[in-house]
């Protein structure tokens, strides 16, 4: 078997922003190391404003802790908090540089866009997490140092960032809150997270 490729590290960025008129965003976006792993969820809660708002620290905090859970438990967690809610679209990817792999899924209309040499996605389920939502899919792939992780939220206009060739190759420091201002719609909440591992 061929050895897998190790990252020694992740570079991160994101950026979320409320809708026109609102103070408070209902997309969130958590990036953490968890023990060896590094967890990235971006979340959109149902609605916007202040209710919206409230699901997205539901999310953030049910996915901080406890530690050391794979992304169906994560799932099973989410669920479980969010079912006194409107619930949300979530997405989560966990980067083990140890075993040289990457594990996603999603729930909903947060993307998940691996860019690299060619651009591919990760399989999402419809549905809303904690409205009873069926398991996600999980995908599990060998980690690619050439690539760029893209979570967004619907906020947004993904195709339009596809076609434009600005999903990044190279260095993502300040690349969200490219995205954010240039593809991000004025009329819907906004979230962006992006990944690079090994540097």
């Amino acid at each position: 078997m061929p050895e897998l490729p190790i990252a020694t590290s992740v570079t991160f960025d994101c950026m979320t922003r409320p809708k026109l008129g609102f103070a408070e965003s209902g997309d969130v976006v958590v990036g953490e190391w968890d023990e060896d792993r590094f967890v990235i969820c971006v979340a959109d809660g149902t609605g916007h404003g202040r209710l919206a708002s409230e699901v997205a620290l539901r999310v953030r905090d049910a996915v901080v802790e406890p530690a050391g859970r794979s992304v169906g438990h994560l799932f099973d967690d989410l669920e479980t908090s969010l079912r006194a809610t409107l619930g949300a679209a979530v997405s989560i990817v966990i980067i083990d540089p140890r075993n040289g792999l990457v594990e996603c899924a999603g729930v909903g209309n947060v993307q998940i866009l691996f860019s690299g040499m060619e651009t591919s996605s990760c399989l999402l389920r419809p549905g809303i997490v904690g409205r009873r939502a069926r398991p996600p899919h999980i995908t599990t792939r060998a980690i690619d140092r050439s690539e760029v992780i893209l979570l967004a939220t619907d906020g947004v206009r993904v195709s339009s960032l596809r076609r434009s060739g600005e999903i990044p190759r190279g260095s993502i420091t300040g690349a969200a809150r490219r995205i954010v201002e240039v593809f991000g719609k004025k009329h819907d909440d906004v979230g962006c997270a992006l990944a690079k591992i090994g540097g």
